[in-house]
């Protein structure tokens, strides 16, 4: 996924950011991680994991970004697995939220992995992780991945 033209970020994520300040810290340099077996194996067990453990709730009308929530919507799942994932010692730079809109025309927030061979999509829709390319979201918005607080076009 290639990051365009600098875009204003959602404001659930500034609230976010303010909440959970240390998820926001800038990673100062854009880092992609090799996709080795292991590394797919390790994305796999985060998705499933997160996708388990939060029951699916839409709270479009306070759209509130947590961590670890017991129901929660896409945006709760995307930052819990980011945040999972950093504390795995995952480099920050390579996971950024993305931004994208399904078929049916609705917002929907995703964690998107770069490694070296391309991004990858971990979603709450689907315990598959997929290429960025065979998710099926027309692709918005994507964090910067050398400072997760800038938002781009995609």
């Amino acid at each position: 996924m290639t990051e365009q033209g600098r875009t204003i970020e959602p404001f659930s994520h500034v609230v976010f950011c303010q909440t959970y300040p240390g998820e926001c810290d800038a990673a100062n340099r854009h880092q992609s991680v090799e996709w080795t077996p292991m590394r797919a194996a390790e994305l796999q067990s985060v998705n499933r994991l997160v996708n388990d453990r939060i029951t699916p709730k839409n709270d479009s009308r306070d759209d509130v970004w947590t961590l670890s929530p017991r129901s929660g919507d896409c945006e709760d799942y995307a930052v819990t697995k980011r945040h999972l994932l950093i504390r795995n010692g995952w480099p920050p730079s390579a996971l950024r939220l993305a931004i994208g809109y399904t078929q049916r025309g609705e917002g929907h927030l995703v964690l998107a992995v770069r490694t070296g061979d391309g991004d990858v999509i971990l979603d709450n829709e689907t315990n598959t992780i997929r290429n960025w390319r065979d998710a099926r979201l027309d692709w918005r918005e994507i964090q910067s991945s050398g400072n997760p607080r800038v938002w781009h076009k995609v």
